[in-house]
């Protein structure tokens, strides 16, 4: 029988959890415009793709849009907001067959940093708005 918890695990040190106070938001932002990227071009591929959210299925929100026969628009989206790009623009114009490959491309931009700047500055007039309505 054990006689101290500690026993139980031999030198492995003990504190308190401090949870993430922080966090790296910038990593945060990637990680979830990435991951909406992904499911939008899961939908592109497949119009009835859905992904499992709290046990229910989700239809993702898409980043692309059809503007003509055979133009579409494709998007970074962080919190329902729109990314702008580096270069001040709000999307990419592609005809259907390079949808994929601009979400793609979408992806490793923003796994590289090149939206860095622009994420972070959402999240902070996204957490102006929440002190601003208290």
């Amino acid at each position: 029988m054990i006689k101290n918890f500690s026993d139980l695990f031999p030198g492995e040190e003990f504190g308190k959890y401090q949870a993430r106070k922080t966090g790296n938001k910038t990593q945060i932002g990637r990680r979830k415009v990435i991951a909406l990227l992904e499911r939008s071009k899961s939908l592109f591929l497949d119009d009835g793709y859905t992904y499992q959210k709290n046990g229910q299925a989700k239809k993702p929100l898409a980043c692309f849009s059809k503007e003509s026969e055979d133009r579409y628009s494709v998007r970074a989206i962080y919190a329902r907001t729109t990314v702008p790009m580096p270069n001040g623009y709000d999307c990419i114009y592609c005809p259907a067959d390079r949808v994929p490959t601009v979400h793609d491309l979408l992806i490793s931009a923003i796994q590289s940093g090149a939206f860095d700047d622009q994420i972070t500055k959402i999240q902070s007039q996204l957490s102006k708005q929440l002190i601003n309505k208290e």
